[in-house]
């Protein structure tokens, strides 16, 4: 008995000393009893006004939501981004659909293309022997810019209702909603064939612009991409198409 309650009170003081600790990816509740409360309420309050910016979504009353449709339950997925070990560079804050409580039986079509790794080999190769500017770029909110094509409603954390009985309908799509991945490969394609890129065979997610002795070569793998280039000017090109 006596070692039951050593070991039993060993893990309750391991606990509470854990809980201590600030993480760079705390949960919900350790951000807002953690030293960095006024931090994360910024940086969940500057990614709601975000979602408002980019058209997201909808506020509709939840009694006035169909039955036949699921309201899909959220979280804030919560970051410490840093310059160095020991200098904060930013209070990150994500609000993502809990995917994995989305009923899937509605839902045909999931399938998004992301890059084949010969297709890197080749990029990098490319850029090596023809001496190619090489970039990566992290395309902004990419999740959020693709528009919805299937109607889907979701909840906010109960810390953030007010006590209001009220939901969203998405106008575009959110991280962690299992669509998402497909819209927006779809929304990225058609937006680089729009400007003249075109699409390899044997990759879906090689694209090629050439334009007198100038060449572009993007690799895009989920929301990334790769960027090989002999000319400034077009990779300067693509940052501000994509801006728009």
């Amino acid at each position: 008995m006596f070692l039951e309650d050593y070991i039993t009170n060993y893990i309750n003081i391991t606990e509470k000393l854990l809980n201590h600790i600030e993480s760079d990816n705390p949960t919900f509740k350790q951000a807002m009893t953690g030293k960095y409360v006024k931090e994360w309420k910024d940086a969940i309050q500057t990614e709601l006004q975000t979602l408002k910016e980019l058209n997201t979504f909808t506020k509709v009353n939840r009694s006035s939501v169909d039955k036949k449709f699921q309201i899909i339950p959220t979280k804030f997925v919560l970051r410490i981004k840093r310059k160095t070990k020991e200098l904060i560079d930013k209070f990150k804050a994500r609000l993502v659909v809990l995917g994995n409580l989305e009923k899937k039986d509605s839902i045909t079509d999931l399938f998004a293309p992301t890059a084949n790794e010969k297709s890197f080999k080749l990029l990098f190769a490319l850029a090596a022997k023809l001496k190619l500017i090489l970039q990566t770029l992290d395309i902004y909110a990419a999740f959020l810019n693709p528009d919805i094509d299937k109607e889907t409603y979701v909840s906010l954390p109960k810390s953030y209702t007010n006590g209001i009985d009220v939901v969203w309908r998405l106008n575009k799509a959110l991280y962690g909603l299992s669509i998402s991945p497909r819209l927006f490969y779809k929304h990225i394609s058609k937006l680089l064939l729009s400007y003249d890129y075109k699409v390899s065979n044997a990759d879906p997610c090689f694209f090629i612009k050439s334009n007198h002795g100038e060449i572009i070569l993007i690799v895009i793998h989920v929301d990334d991409m790769a960027i090989a280039s002999n000319s400034q000017n077009l990779i300067n090109q693509l940052h501000l198409q994509l801006s728009k």
